[in-house]
């Protein structure tokens, strides 16, 4: 990981609703974005954003059924990411 990607990565991990949402992650498993946006108090559009961000890092992985779209904790991560998820 170079310094640019770690960069990318705490901001990513910095953001309170994407912490949140994590934490969310963490406890239910799965959720669909509807489910998420509820349970961290914030729009669909909004999460929907938060969400895109932790996937491209490589965080979350998005599964589609049929019109739904659903996320959950990424198998692999790297220690960083591990840490901060025992720490939720």
């Amino acid at each position: 990981m170079d310094h640019a990607d770690l960069q990318y990565l705490l901001k990513t991990l910095g953001g309170g609703p994407r912490l949140a949402i994590l934490h969310h992650l963490k406890k239910k498993g799965s959720s669909s974005v509807s489910q998420i946006a509820s349970a961290i108090h914030r729009s669909v559009p909004v999460t929907s954003l938060h969400l895109a961000r932790l996937e491209r890092t490589g965080i979350l992985k998005r599964i589609r059924r049929k019109l739904e779209v659903y996320y959950r904790l990424s198998l692999v991560q790297n220690p960083i990411i591990k840490l901060v998820m025992k720490e939720l």
